[in-house]
Parts: C-alpha cells; structure tokens; sequence
C-alpha cells in the first residue's frame, strides 16, 4: 500500500528522545525553551509557548484575546472541526464564512460581508499548507478592532509577501500531530509578537500556577513534553527540506495529472505553498462515481488517498446544541462553495519519503481509471 501520509523521522529523533529517556527530566526542561526559541527564530515570532496540541494552542490563543461569551468568531465551513471546537470551548459562537476555490481558505470579501458589532476575532485557516490571502484581512480587522488569528496546524513553513504564516495577524496556532509538515508525536505552539497573549497563555499552559504552591489564574494542563521538544527540535532542522520534498512530489503530480478530466487542481499562490495535502478536486459527474467510492477503488488497486468531511462543519451532529446569532440552527446555513468543496476534495500521496516508483504507480492507476 502506497501510503497518504506518514512521519518522516530517523535516527536524529530516536536519539534524541533516548537521550530524554536517560535523562529523567520529561516535563518543562531546556528541550521546550530549546525548541520554542528555535521555532520562534524561524517563523519570526518573539514569543513562542509551546503546547501539547494545536488545539491547546487555539484555546489558549483566543483565551487571551479575551474571547467569550456573546462574541463571535468568523471561520471557515471547510477545515478540521478543532478550528470550530476552540471557538466553542470559550463561549464565544462561530460564524461561518465561505472559502475561496482557488486558495480553499476563507475568501475575504465573503468575511467582511459577515462582520458585526459583536465579531471579535476572525480565525484564518491555511488549510492544506496554501499561504491564504490573510494579509487582505488585516486592514479590515484593524479598522473594526478585531482580533486576527491564524490557524497554521497544515502550514509550517508556509509564507506570505507580509512572512512567515502565524505572525501576520495577532497570533497564530501550529499542530504537530504526526503526519503534519513537522511532528512531535503530538504537540502544538503558539506564536505572537504580542507580549501580553504570550504571558497569559504560557501562565494558563501549566495550571494558571505562578508559583508551586500559587494558582493566580484558571488554568490548564496543555504543557509539552520534553520528549516531544527533542523530536520537534530535529525536525525543525529538517522542515525545510521535508517541505522541498512535498512541494516538489505535489508539483510532480499536478504536472502527470493535470490533463485528467475529472480532476481539478485547485490554483496555488505562485510561492509560499508547502502542500499539507496535495489536494485535488473530484468532478463526481464526469467521473461517473462518489468520491467515497473513488477512495475505495483507489485503496483496492494499493493507493490511499485521504478526504475530510463530506460536508461544511455546519452540519456536524456536535453543533445541534448551539445557535447562531440570530438563534437559528447551525444546519440551516449554506454556503455555496464549501458545499460544492467539501464531497469533491481528497488528498493524493505526497509525503517526503515517497519514492519515484510510487508516484509513477500512483499516477498509472489513476490515468487508468476510466470515465
């Protein structure tokens, strides 16, 4: 079986973690200041609070921000449901706003068109390593006095004209769940320039503890281990080239494929786009069959390939407990791009340790499958 994805990790990493191991320091030791000065000197952050998920990372970003309760936070119908899930876990109610087909990511003109007195924040996804048009938010955020974070779980290493993704807007959250650009087994980082986020998330990280016998805050256990700052430290040496690799194994196969006509490759900002997914579109009627049944044929002839949802997030069963704004439910809404997205995207294989061999088989049995 050709896998989808899988964590690019050798020697370096096993003999760092064997080092933690032998150590018996695993839990906030020089490994995660280590490794959230380095992240921080990549991306250009001056604050780096490393976390134990990308979801932690969010929590505690819009927890600083001081979002809660009767605030809303605009995000897109179309990404991983955590996005939605932080928002919810801090009182606030997410609105829905519709992405782009060429970038995937939120459309801005779309955005605006939902802001109100009671937006708070927008949450900016780069889904599937495309550097968004988040930049194009920045102005309107400024004029409103909205918050702007950036969601970079699918994005390390990916750059816009303004830098690195995470600190364009206010703060910015990473994942490093294992098949992303870059992992830690499971972990996550937030990133800000803001001073202020950094100390509240990185008080609220451990407890809300300012001493050991001393809780000034409502806080959480959402620290990283220092066996994951040790994998995360040599795989932040490595990020650059693992990113060559998908960008390049992506391009390979946007080239070999891009005349097949049930396929659509969504268009890519020129730069910056470091391919998470190597996402492609399936015309469901030209093809003659579901994109489930895609991905099972696929599978049978030794080629995963992986979706998300079929539908936006608003149709998830988690959100029949909540209301809109306007105290309708969250299945009434629809959003004419993310429902014509979501059934047709899948993920080909594009991770860094692919050979040339798989991708030919890869490209054979898809130009074999026939309309």
């Amino acid at each position: 079986m050709i896998r989808v994805a899988r964590p690019s990790v050798g020697e370096e990493e096993a003999a760092a973690v064997r080092e933690v191991l032998l150590s018996g320091k695993f839990v906030s030791g020089r490994r995660v200041e280590q490794f959230e000065q380095s992240l921080g000197e990549y991306v250009g952050a001056d604050h780096v609070v490393a976390t134990n998920s990308g979801t932690s990372a969010l929590h505690l970003a819009l927890v600083a921000l001081g979002v809660g309760p009767g605030d809303e936070v605009i995000v897109p119908a179309v990404t991983f449901f955590a996005t939605v899930s932080s928002v919810l876990q801090v009182g606030a109610t997410p609105v829905f706003a519709d992405i782009s087909g060429e970038t995937l990511c939120l459309d801005p003109e779309d955005v605006s068109a939902r802001v109100t007195h009671r937006t708070c924040a927008i949450l900016f996804v780069h889904l599937f390593g495309c550097p968004g048009p988040v930049d194009e938010l920045t102005q309107l955020c400024r004029s409103r006095g909205i918050r702007l974070v950036e969601d970079c779980a699918q994005a390390h290493g990916a750059r816009t004209d303004e830098g690195h993704v995470g600190t364009i807007g206010d703060v910015g959250a990473f994942s490093f769940f294992a098949t992303k650009n870059m992992t830690t087994g499971e972990g996550g980082a937030l990133v800000t320039n803001d001073p202020a986020i950094a100390n509240d998330a990185r008080l609220r990280r451990s407890h809300g503890m300012t001493s050991r016998h001393t809780h000034e805050v409502l806080g959480y256990n959402y620290r990283m281990t220092e066996i994951a700052a040790a994998i995360g430290i040599a795989q932040l040496d490595r990020l650059d080239e693992l990113n060559r690799r998908r960008i390049d194994n992506s391009k390979t196969l946007q080239e070999r494929l891009g005349d097949v006509p049930w396929l659509q490759f969504p268009q890519a900002p020129v730069s910056g786009h470091v391919y998470f997914w190597c996402p492609v579109r399936v015309n469901r009627k030209l093809l003659g069959m579901e994109t489930t049944d895609l991905i099972d044929r696929l599978r049978e002839d030794g080629v995963e390939c992986r979706n998300r949802y079929l539908e936006p997030l608003y149709r998830q069963p988690a959100l029949a407990a909540y209301r809109q704004s306007d105290g309708t439910a969250y299945d009434t809404c629809n959003l004419p791009v993310s429902e014509a997205a979501a059934p047709e995207l899948i993920g080909l294989p594009n991770h860094p340790d692919l050979t040339d061999d798989e991708i030919d088989t890869v490209v054979t049995i898809i130009r074999g499958i026939s309309t």
